[in-house]
């Protein structure tokens, strides 16, 4: 219902407990306990002009009416009058500030106030507050903030700052970390801290990094303990901090605790909080209360915290006293962290009975449209979409036609990412009440987004017409104008917006316009007076500076940082870009000094270090800026680049150079080749660090040579390892034939560099450098292959050298002719170097296997064995194979009919391959981590990891136990890799009734107990803590895949042919067909059965046909088709000439086109044609017509598959039965030529002719 958008409040609530308040119950009437009951009884039933009129005459009457400004202030909301609203709500919240309905509005008001110039609102409304016994005591903590904003605006700083010192926030910390949460599986696990306090020892955290105490030096006036920001890194991480406290006697006191991310609160070693809930609290609002015990003397306070890149952990903690006002503790001698001792308790903490104003206040009133508006507001903006849904859900029970509350259910859905149903509930509410500005531009934006230019303008004008005080309508039209590139038209929307509210988010929103148009003129002209106006304002000032450093005035650039630094002294980024401008004027001594302080607030950042070896290099330093970059490196090893720096400044001649670049080959009269493209040159040198960095540059030189190279390489593929590696294109261009140069252009994501105006006689010259460091699990291991050769690509030169610390262990494993390798230390570094000259293109061979079974390859990798890798992704992926609420429930939901295991199992299977649908990105390229199995669920799709984790966790829930499974399906090879995280899949192994089963929760159109032939004789990692090496997928019966084909038909004497097939496909063919068929829409489907049909002989006439079971994967598909053909027999006097209108049993028809000149070199992939194809005919011959000669059996044998044909003639009918198998998945190449001839036998069986006679 509060929607807004650009500039949300989260709040922390403390809902383990409170959620059992969380109940509507009945009462008094949703309308009739207010003073204007009339005037709410219309707002809620939809009629806010009728309730608009009673309440201004109830104004009029009363001018201090606080009921009635609150009901105006939601008919502004409705318009989305932001400036309406919050005068009006803090017009009421300053007369009533003891009212119920405060606790709720109140952080509406706060947000708003960030949107708006008039701040005098929101501090009338906060003195009220401040002034009130009734308010609760964390609504008057966020009062006095707003309260001590307002006097700081005013130029009184130091009075604010008093103001924000009396709340009393603890602000003496040791911190420590990161420890591991990989897929946040550290917030249970007992790291060093909890152990044992020890400030003297180092600890082990993350990636083996060494750890020690620090103290914390990020805290915000406001008392915001920003432990994330000074030594978390954006990644998953658990954080500690720890201090003591001192108390004069025994006693018992509150301990008032609200924090971004999941965190656990421990007190003299007992555990006293808990919540595993990854919140985003960004004001004080509404902290849990937490009762403790503290003894006299010292108590230690335990902090634990959990992050992930989405949440930034950090807290603010106080001491209440028995009459709730803060206990003396935030600084000096009664706060000392040095005091601190002891091990934790491992008990759970209770986090029951946990006082939340919030939720307490609005619990009696959840029976009225406000009070479930209000509540259900801030559970959403709390991220817990499924209590706000139910709070909603309850209230419409009782209120079925009030829009407003099927508008708030709406955002809540679809902040649920649940887009259908919040689209529907959209809907309803439109239809309730048309005076739901945000309503009504929700549908613009999201039925309207692929309209024309133009139309989208109309339609938005024409609801700024109706709601002109909106303005989201109105920054919805300014970037639908910029769109449509009338830059004129947005800025003039974005000005008129500006002038209305003047907010200093709106503000920077029209600066950012300006900048993208590189307008910096006007972005500057604008943010001058904004700042005048709001010179206290951190946002402002930032961007402020930011535009004078970058056109080069220095000096009110470096005063403007000076003053952001006073202002939001918790942000070292401030501290970094003064130090730049220090260092642009030449005033090294500054910006040494200003980053050193900056890395007393980020003691553990990486990217400081870095800058400030740059600092005192340029101060002639080499020393301290050797120090700096090697600290930079120890807390950051993918910092690849400095080690470049490192030796340049030290002198030392860089390791990569100790197997110098090849020199570019010559373009000069290059010999014609036939290959479509010629690599004159494929060389690249890879260096691993100690530990275990990687730089590998990349240099390769190739000509095309005719339209089809071309083609492949406009777009020309660069070598990004692994998806945390870097890559940095160092140069790429193309000599055209008449030796003119032209620069590539790189994609986005650099995986590869341009070169559109390619043609046959141009020569690619790229290239480039790729870093690496694998953190996580793979800390300090290395893996990569190299290929000699490629397909339709002549290698003239190909060179690998890998440059490694002499002792480093690693394996190495050739893969077809290799060259030798030359071996040779210097200094501490073994290099080794792979030099191949004049490969051959090879050539891919109809039914060849991937490049990884044909190409001349090397593969290295320093893991050790697969164990390894199965721990490795345990780590990642068991808290997502664990079930969870939302997927308990889902799996009871899906088989509460189900009453055997293998019931349930089909259930849970069904479910996950066919109601989440599939959304393919590369297993190798995008994150290990499967997806949250209840955001799955909620989203309704995921990859196959995500299917995979989702299946195995759903089937835990109901008592059944399976694993995940990583494997490359049989497309990309089946030659498996040295232990590395190198798959492309994953899929399932289950323990059934009826043994274990591999289940591929991706092939949604395949029935229970199939498996694509893909998955199937492949080496996989069985995710278990037995596995110890690879396995091996089965191969599924032949049986189990195949097709049965009745043909019926009736033979003229003219030659003619009157027909019918029925086809039933199983297993990989089922599903195949089936793919085909669901791929078009149901009045295309005859199109692809004439296709098919079509296909059979080529005078075949369609005449109609069906499929059936098309929806059904569990059941064989049918397929049938009816056909005429003309002259399908030979008419020779009295003789016909016939062949069988059947298929060829899915082995290839041409078989000689699987020889190369007589020679095979790849193996021959046999894997969709595995299976059992029966064929049967019926033809009826002409009458008088006798078949002659005719052979009653035909039989033929082989190492992979049988044959067998009988023949017999009944009255005037031929029949025959046909049985042929496939049994092997690759054939050998040497064994090849042995397959074309039986090949050729069997077809020449299926297609001969039989001579039909008329006496």
């Amino acid at each position: 219902m509060i929607s807004i958008p650009a500039s949300r409040r989260h709040r922390t609530l403390a809902l383990a407990g409170a959620l059992a308040l969380l109940s509507i119950s009945a009462g008094h009437s949703a309308f009739a306990e207010t003073r204007n009951a009339t005037a709410w009884e219309r707002l809620w039933k939809n009629d806010d002009a009728g309730a608009k009129r009673t309440f201004k005459s109830a104004l009029a009457t009363n001018p201090k009416d606080a009921d009635a400004l609150r009901g105006l202030g939601w008919i502004a909301c409705n318009a989305d009058d932001k400036q309406g609203a919050l005068q009006l709500w803090s017009r009421s919240i300053a007369l009533a500030p003891g009212d119920w309905t405060t606790e709720g509005l109140w952080h509406c008001v706060t947000t708003l106030d960030d949107r708006s110039s008039r701040h005098e609102y929101a501090e009338a409304a906060a003195r009220a507050i401040l002034a009130s016994p009734k308010a609760s005591p964390s609504l008057k903590e966020s009062a006095l903030v707003i309260v001590a904003d307002a006097d700081e605006q005013r130029g009184a700083g130091a009075k604010g700052d008093a103001e924000r010192s009396s709340l009393q926030y603890i602000r003496n910390w040791n911190i420590a970390g990161p420890f591991e949460n990989v897929s946040h599986s550290g917030f249970d696990k007992p790291f060093a801290p909890e152990q044992e306090l020890d400030f003297q020892k180092s600890m082990t955290g993350r990636d083996g990094m060494n750890l020690n105490w620090r103290r914390l030096a990020l805290i915000s006036r406001e008392g915001t303990c920003e432990v994330s920001v000074s030594i978390g890194d954006n990644l998953e991480d658990i954080l500690y901090a720890v201090t003591a406290i001192q108390s004069a006697s025994d006693q018992e006191a509150t301990l008032s605790f609200e924090r971004s991310g999941a965190a656990k609160l421990f007190c003299n070693g007992k555990p006293v909080f808990s919540s595993d809930a990854y919140v985003d609290s960004r004001n004080i609002d509404d902290p849990a209360l937490i009762p403790v015990h503290l003894r006299k003397g010292w108590n230690t306070l335990l902090v634990k915290l959990a992050d992930d890149p989405s949440v930034a952990a950090n807290y603010r903690l106080r001491v209440l006293g028995a009459n709730g006002a803060p206990l003396p503790l935030g600084g000096g001698a009664s706060v000392d962290p040095a005091h601190a001792s002891g091990a934790v308790d491992g008990a759970a903490a209770e986090p029951g009975a946990l006082p939340v104003a919030l939720v307490a206040a609005m619990q009696p009133h959840l029976d009225s449209v406000e009070g479930a508006l209000l509540l259900s507001d801030a559970l959403e903006t709390m991220h817990d979409y499924r209590q706000a849904e139910t709070v909603v859900r309850k209230a419409i029970e009782a209120h079925p036609d009030c829009g407003a509350l099927h508008w708030q259910l709406s955002q809540t859905l679809s902040d649920d990412s649940r887009t259908d149903d919040a689209r529907a509930e959209r809907e309803t509410a439109r239809g309730l009440n048309g005076h739901l500005a945000l309503a009504e531009l929700n549908a613009v934006m999201i039925d309207h987004s692929e309209d024309p230019a133009t139309d989208q303008i109309a339609q938005t004008k024409a609801l700024r017409g109706r709601f002109p005080a909106s303005s989201d309508i109105t920054w919805w039209l300014a970037g639908v104008y910029e769109d449509a590139k009338l830059s004129a038209d947005a800025f003039k929307t974005a000005k008129e917006e500006i002038a209305l509210s003047g907010g200093s988010a709106d503000v920077l929103r029209l600066v950012g316009m300006y900048r993208d148009a590189d307008r910096n003129t006007d972005a500057a002209a604008l943010l001058k007076p904004a700042l005048a106006k709001d010179p206290a304002n951190v946002a402002l000032l930032d961007k402020w500076a930011e535009i004078l450093g970058q056109r080069d005035d220095s000096a009110p650039a470096i005063a403007a940082y000076r003053r952001l630094i006073t202002l939001d002294p918790g942000t070292a980024g401030h501290d970094a870009d003064l130090a730049a401008l220090y260092t642009g004027q030449g005033d090294g001594a500054r910006a040494v000094e200003t980053l050193k302080t900056a890395l007393l607030k980020q003691p553990q950042d990486a990217d400081l270090y870095s800058q400030l070896g740059d600092a005192l290099q340029e101060a002639h330093q080499a020393k301290p800026a050797l120090a700096a970059y090697q600290q930079a490196i120890m807390l950051d090893p993918s910092q690849v680049s400095l080690r470049a720096k490192m030796d340049a400044l030290s002198g030392r001649k860089p390791v990569i150079d100790l197997a110098p670049a090849l020199p570019s080959p010559s373009l000069k009269n290059l010999p014609a080749d036939s290959a479509s493209v010629t690599m004159l040159l494929d060389e690249g040198r890879e260096v691993v660090y100690p530990d275990y960095a990687t730089v590998t540059r990349y240099h390769q030189v190739v000509r095309v040579n005719d339209e089809a190279g071309a083609a492949a390489f406009r777009s020309y593929p660069l070598n990004r390892t692994t998806g945390s590696a870097t890559l940095t294109v160092e140069q790429a261009r193309v000599t055209k034939a008449d030796g003119k140069i032209e620069n590539a252009s790189n994609d986005e994501d650099g995986a590869s560099a341009n070169f559109p105006s390619l043609v046959a006689g141009d020569t690619i010259d790229v290239t480039y450098r790729v870093e690496d460091y694998q953190k996580g699990g793979l800390a300090h291991q290395f893996w990569g292959e190299w290929y000699f050769n490629d397909f339709d690509q002549h290698v003239k030169t190909s060179r690998f050298a890998l440059i490694t610390p002499k002792d480093m262990k690693f394996q190495v494993q050739a893969h077809g002719s290799v060259p030798q390798a030359s071996d040779r230390t210097m200094g501490g570094w073994r290099v080794q170097e792979w030099r191949a000259s004049d490969e051959a293109p090879l050539k891919l061979e109809k039914g060849g296997g991937a490049m990884n079974d044909s190409a001349v390859w090397l593969d290295f990798s320093s893991i050790p064995d697969w164990a390894s890798i199965v721990r490795w992704y345990q780590d990642l992926s068991k808290p997502r194979t664990q079930p969870d609420d939302a997927i308990r429930t889902r799996a009871a939901i899906l088989t509460k009919d189900a009453h055997t295991d293998s019931e349930k199992i089909k259930a849970i299977e069904a479910y996950v391959a066919k109601d989440i649908q599939y959304q393919s990105s590369p297993f190798r390229m995008s994150a290990f981590v499967p997806t949250e199995g209840k955001q799955v669920i909620r989203e309704h799709y995921g990859d196959c990891k995500d299917k995979a984790a989702l299946l195995t966790a759903m089937l835990a829930s109901v008592g059944v136990k399976s694993e995940m499974v990583l494997l490359s399906p049989r497309n990309y090879g089946v030659t498996p890799y040295l232990p590395s995280p190198r798959f492309a899949h994953a899929i399932a192994l289950v323990q059934t009734p009826d043994g274990p089963r591999y289940i591929d929760a991706t092939a949604d159109k395949m029935g229970y107990g199939d498996l694509p032939y893909g998955d199937q004789d492949v080496p996989a990692l069985l995710i278990d803590d037995k596995a110890s090496d690879l396995t091996k997928i089965p191969a599924l019966p032949i049986d189990d895949n195949g097709m049965n084909v009745v043909y019926t038909g009736k033979l003229a004497s003219n030659g003619d042919l009157d027909g019918a097939l029925a086809l039933t496909a199983t297993g990989n063919w089922g599903w195949v067909l089936r793919s085909a068929f669901q791929s078009v829409t149901r009045d295309k489907q005859d199109d692809l059965l004439r296709s098919v049909a079509t296909s059979l002989f080529k005078t075949l006439t369609y005449k109609s046909g069906s499929v059936e079971k098309l929806d059904d994967p569990n059941a064989p598909l049918v397929m049938r088709i009816a056909y005429h053909a003309d002259h399908y027999a030979s008419v020779a006097g009295n003789f016909l000439l016939a062949p069988l209108p059947w298929g060829a049993g899915g082995t290839p028809q041409h078989p000689d086109d699987l020889m190369s000149n007589g020679e095979r070199k790849q193996d021959l992939e046999m894997g969709l044609s595995r299976g059992s194809y029966h064929s049967t005919v019926s033809l009826e011959l002409p009458a008088g017509y006798a078949v002659q000669d005719l052979q009653p059996l035909v039989e033929q044998k082989s190492d992979w598959g049988n044959y067998r044909a009988n023949y017999r003639v009944d009255g005037n009918t031929l029949y025959a039965d046909q049985l042929s198998t496939v049994t092997s998945y690759r054939i050998a190449a040497a064994d090849v030529p042995k397959l074309v001839e039986y090949l050729k036998t069997t077809n020449s069986d299926s297609s001969k002719q039989f001579v039909l006679k008329k006496p």
